[in-house]
């Protein structure tokens, strides 16, 4: 073709897709796509093949010049759990760490926001089989298309939900957020629909279940595909509810797991009556964006660093005192954040401790979450009319690590086999309870297994209360436990110096102040003090000093080469986790890489090692410790 005619086509096209995606098509195109009473013509344009088109131009507009790109890979099992990176010119757009997809299947990564439609601009660095597709609407699947008819997910002005249960006259209203989809599902949006809630749960209550429909698979409802806030957006929807059916914030339960509890937790800053019901949420975003999965897609958004993030939100709602059941577990330091491993003494807050990682914690507690669920559903308190749970012996064994508990129970054959039974206690104000297991001998028998021993310095080993069950029903179990019994000369557990919960580490810490890391069950908190100080912030490398304690400054240095921020620290009884302290360091200056300087001769060789092999974090390490040894 002459190259004038080239021009020309092209030309013809731009305009086409122009007129195609202009405003008053696309609002044509949502009002067929979600407009009940257009059902018959979108019945029509889908038996016609058009339906993937009419969704495309009824999905969000983007501001000129912004796209939607999908990578398609298509040899993905030969690069399993290998990180590619999708860059426009020298840019990253976007990242993941790879998951073999099914035998047969591609794998896609959609709606990746970019300012070019010209495919060539783009390229990966794996090589790995691909295609890339760049247009103005959002890309789907027919396994999303699908999910969303089954469970009705609908747009609702700028945001998207499902609504079950009493949508007429609710005296309650129960609200989901979503975790993140399985990493090769062709479902990047789901709801957290919660199947085993029945209709006649839902007799008094509306549920509603929110889409995170933005970006790849969420933004954690932070921002839509446009880059605009939608904390305000979502929280209308919410009151819009509220309004509707004549209720108030106290008439609401906020609920999610993972992405979902962290959503629950932001959103319900502006609904202080709401009770929360929280799994695992991450409390610092960009520290738990900084794994590999995550990394070159929501932590290089600088708009999440901005955020006040859920570990401030959740201080200030503890000493407000609102009602949170919080599930979390010692091995989810990049979720927890030395926060709800260390609070106490917060009317309304209950700890769920759970033996489980990150990805199992909901699951392990469903029965707990359904039996939380389901009384608020129906307008009851599940602590209001438990039935009787009788524990006629609790014996104690105190280990190096921790206080392992047993209990031995009466009357559990009335017990579903899944059902969830803790050790509960209290902490101050605050409700503790410990997830049981059940012995392999004896179904009533339930215990601390290794990893579940309490810690004297976090746990009530001296104030255990009862013990209480949840078997999904409505209802609880529940009795009082007796007097603690130890072997034969065997010490009993008695209470240690409580670890209180430490502020968020600052770069402005101008006067000593405490700090306290987690970073494995069973094992001792590492507790520090430190100073830190702002210094250049157009440097790019961040500077933590470990010192011993009794060289710790009393004020922070406040001079330095290429230094963006330094923390100086000093452990209160010996180091254990210099590498999260590292990373969290680097991350609160807001820098990629860091300069450790040892100067206390009692760091084991072991740390540095995991120090230097920090994931993301460029890590140099100057090593004073045989100078400090000779001095």
């Amino acid at each position: 073709m002459p190259p004038r005619a080239a021009a020309l086509r092209a030309r013809a096209r731009t305009a086409a897709r122009d007129a195609l995606y202009s405003p008053p098509s696309r609002a044509l195109a949502r009002a067929l796509a979600h407009d009940r009473r257009a059902d018959r013509v979108r019945t029509a344009l889908e038996d016609r093949g058009h339906g993937p088109l009419l969704r495309r131009l009824a999905s969000e507009p983007l501001p000129r010049g912004m796209f939607y790109l999908r990578l398609t890979i298509t040899n993905g099992r030969k690069f399993d759990g290998q990180v590619f990176r999708l860059f426009q010119g020298d840019r990253v757009v976007y990242g993941d760490k790879i998951s073999a997809p099914p035998a047969g299947q591609h794998l896609e990564y959609s709606n990746i926001i970019v300012t070019s439609d010209d495919p060539s601009d783009f390229t990966v660095d794996l090589p790995v089989k691909h295609r890339i597709h760049v247009g103005r609407g959002a890309f789907t699947t027919e396994e999303q298309d699908s999910y969303d008819q089954r469970y009705q997910v609908e747009q609702h002005g700028d945001v998207r939900y499902s609504l079950r249960g009493n949508t007429v006259d609710p005296s309650r209203i129960l609200i989901t957020f979503p975790g993140f989809p399985p990493a090769t599902s062709r479902v990047s949006y789901a709801v957290s629909y919660l199947k085993a809630l029945s209709a006649a749960d839902l007799a008094d209550t509306l549920m509603v279940c929110f889409q995170d429909r933005y970006g790849v698979d969420g933004t954690y409802m932070l921002f839509d595909n446009a880059g605009r806030p939608l904390h305000d957006r979502v929280t209308a929807a919410i009151t819009d509810l509220l309004r509707t059916h004549g209720l108030d914030p106290q008439d609401v339960l906020l609920f999610g797991a993972s992405k979902g509890a962290s959503i629950a937790a932001m959103i319900a800053r502006d609904l202080p009556g709401a009770r929360q019901v929280l799994v695992v949420p991450q409390m610092n975003l960009p520290y738990y964006f900084s794994k590999p999965v995550l990394r070159d897609g929501l932590y290089r958004d600088r708009r999440v660093w901005d955020i006040e993030q859920p570990s401030a939100l959740l201080r200030r709602y503890l000493a407000e005192g609102r009602r949170i059941d919080w599930f979390y577990s010692d091995a989810d330091q990049g979720s927890n954040y030395s926060l709800v491993e260390y609070a106490c003494d917060a009317p309304g807050l209950t700890k769920h401790r759970i033996d489980a990682p990150h990805a199992k914690v909901a699951k392990k507690s469903l029965p707990t979450v359904l039996t939380l669920l389901r009384a608020f559903a129906a307008g009851a308190d599940e602590d209001e009319a438990p039935q009787p749970l009788t524990c006629r012996a609790l014996e104690a064994a105190v280990h190096e690590d921790g206080v392992e508990f047993t209990a031995h129970l009466e009357g559990v054959a009335e017990l579903k086999d899944a059902a969830n039974v803790y050790l509960e206690g209290t902490l101050g104000a605050t409700r503790f309870r410990q997830l049981l297991t059940t012995s392999e001998e004896d179904p009533a028998v339930r215990t601390t297994t290794v990893k579940q021993r309490l810690d004297p310095a976090l746990h009530p080993v001296d104030a255990l209360t009862r013990v209480v069950a949840f078997d999904g029903t409505a209802r609880t179990w529940s009795g009082p436990v007796p007097e603690v019994t130890t072997g034969v000369g065997a010490p009993a557990p008695a209470a240690a110096e409580p670890i209180p919960m430490p502020q968020e580490l600052t770069c402005h810490a101008t006067a000593p102040r405490a700090y306290a890391v987690l970073g494995a069950s069973n094992r001792p908190s590492t507790q520090v003090r430190y100073v830190s100080a702002m210094i250049d912030s157009q440097a790019a490398t961040a500077e933590l000093v470990v010192v011993p304690s009794d060289r710790l400054p009393q004020e922070p240095a406040v001079s330095g080469e290429g230094v963006r921020a330094r923390f100086v620290m000093a452990a209160l009884d010996g180091w254990r986790d210099v590498d999260l302290l590292a990373r969290r360091a680097a991350l609160t200056a807001r820098v990629d890489a860091i300069r450790v300087v040892i100067e206390d001769p009692d760091v084991a060789d072991a740390q540095l090692r995991a120090v230097r092999t920090l994931y993301g974090i460029d890590v140099t390490v100057t090593d004073h410790r045989a100078e400090e040894t000779t001095a």
